[in-house]
């Protein structure tokens, strides 16, 4: 029994919400995630990167062949359990993994962890579980920027308001901003990618990273050869010194994530502003039997994209408890729980958020005739024509200054008492008498004032499909 009278079973039946609760977990995490960031998956890699060592120690002489093999077969077989057990004993990680592994083993697992150092294979394991989860995040990238630019494909002409401070400023396209987030995702790609050459390295160094170990069972030549072998098995390359001390190495992925999950929080705030009752441009997927209020049986709320928002938050503190492992000393044992806790979690975070935006993308439902008609909401008056016609003010007589502070005049006047911007310049004799009605029709509809948007948007996702060969 344990304290409270809460038997030992319950407790380990029991789920921490959210990340392994069975009612939270795939709101902040996916099932995939969860398997390369499992116990069985840490020591699976703890598994593969001591029997790793082992073979290249005993090719090169440093330990017998037929214990290496022994140990090797072993470490296949080697159970989880057994590790937890020993870990309540020990205190210690990598000490529960080596006692637990010779009695299983026998006598042959003397030959194994002859040299190596705890971070040696704990932050080589890392590293691992760090690249499988990469290549996740960085396929489902590639997914949501395909995504992006067919849709941005599908509406490069479609004009839309442009908004600054969440108000109407001048028209775009709707592929042009959806073509500016593919472009988005693949800068945040590059980033990911870009980082792999200095965090995905293999750790084989010993105690403070001299090699005192290696060096005194071989030579300094030998010692660095056995780590360059040994990375050669795990698929990792040589770092050019150590870097056990480098916090900065494993704070580079995370920090990557929270920039990532930072544009699709603003992504997700985007979307869920243009299905609000006043704009209604798009509408986000919503499934037939989903509810979003207990009292209110109408309300279709964008809950999975105000997760993301919420999961963006997250990482950001992660990235930031990853930095500030980047200052403690050499071997601090507080950047465990730190890099353990943050790690797994960033990656779940942003796999979840990534899926849903990609959802929400694929199957947004895109009212072009009402983004057509908000351009000229009537609670603006025609306003959003104030810089076109300013421009085209001069075109005609060369004076930009005067021709901004007069519309200026001329919509401060016109929202005071209701009428339209065209009103109010049909009542401006000087403004008046430069244009006819037909050239004023022209410059008031702003379904044609969208800029290089169309040409912009298809030249976007035309470079992007076009370097996205070998990413």
């Amino acid at each position: 029994m344990v304290e409270d009278g809460i038997s030992e079973t319950i407790l380990l039946m029991t789920r921490l919400v959210p990340f392994t609760s069975d009612v939270f977990c795939d709101v902040v995490g996916t099932e995939a995630m969860r398997a390369v960031w499992s116990d069985e998956s840490l020591i699976g890699h703890w598994r593969a990167v001591e029997g790793a060592v082992v073979e290249v120690q005993a090719e090169m002489g440093w330990i017998p062949s037929d214990a290496a093999r022994e140990i090797v077969a072993k470490l296949e077989t080697f159970p989880l359990q057994a590790v937890v057990d020993r870990r309540r004993e020990t205190g210690h990680l990598m000490v529960a993994f080596l006692k637990a592994f010779r009695e299983h083993c026998g006598p042959a697992a003397e030959h194994m962890h002859v040299g190596p150092t705890t971070q040696d294979i704990m932050d080589t394991g890392l590293v691992r579980m760090i690249g499988t989860s990469h290549s996740i995040i960085i396929e489902l990238i590639l997914s949501l920027e395909e995504a992006l630019c067919a849709r941005a494909l599908e509406h490069a002409d479609t004009p839309v308001m442009g908004r600054s401070h969440a108000q109407h400023a001048v028209p775009t396209t709707f592929g042009f901003l959806l073509a500016g987030w593919a472009q988005e995702a693949r800068d945040h790609l590059d980033r990911l990618r870009e980082s792999e050459k200095r965090w995905r390295v293999v750790s084989l160094t010993a105690a403070v990273g001299s090699r005192n170990t290696f060096v005194e069972l071989s030579d300094v030549a030998s010692a660095r050869e056995l780590e360059r072998r040994v990375g050669e098995k795990l698929g990792l390359p040589v770092a050019t010194i150590d870097w056990h001390a480098r916090g900065d190495k494993l704070a580079e992925p995370v920090g990557g994530l929270a920039s990532l999950t930072s544009s699709l929080a603003k992504w997700a705030l985007n979307l869920r502003s243009w299905q609000s009752a006043e704009i209604a441009e798009t509408k986000v997927p919503y499934r037939a039997e989903e509810y979003s209020s207990s009292t209110m049986p109408i309300k279709r709320n964008p809950e999975r994209l105000e997760h993301t928002v919420g999961a963006a938050s997250l990482v950001r503190g992660f990235a930031s408890a990853m930095e500030s492992v980047a200052v403690l000393d050499n071997r601090d044992g507080t950047r465990v729980p730190v890099q353990f806790t943050a790690l797994p979690q960033s990656y779940s975070l942003a796999h979840r958020s990534l899926i849903t935006m990609v959802e929400a993308v694929t199957g947004l439902e895109i009212d072009a005739e009402v983004m057509r008609r908000n351009l000229d909401h009537p609670n603006l008056l025609g306003a959003a024509a104030g810089e076109r016609l300013m421009i085209a003010v001069y075109r005609k007589i060369g004076r930009r200054d005067w021709a901004h502070t007069t519309l200026h005049d001329c919509a401060t006047e016109a929202m005071a008492q209701g009428h339209t911007l065209r009103e109010a310049i049909t009542g401006n004799s000087e403004l008046a008498a430069l244009f006819t009605a037909a050239e004023l029709d022209d410059l008031c509809d702003l379904s044609s004032y969208v800029g290089s948007a169309p040409v912009e948007a298809r030249e976007t996702v035309e470079r992007l499909r076009s370097t996205r060969t070998g990413l």
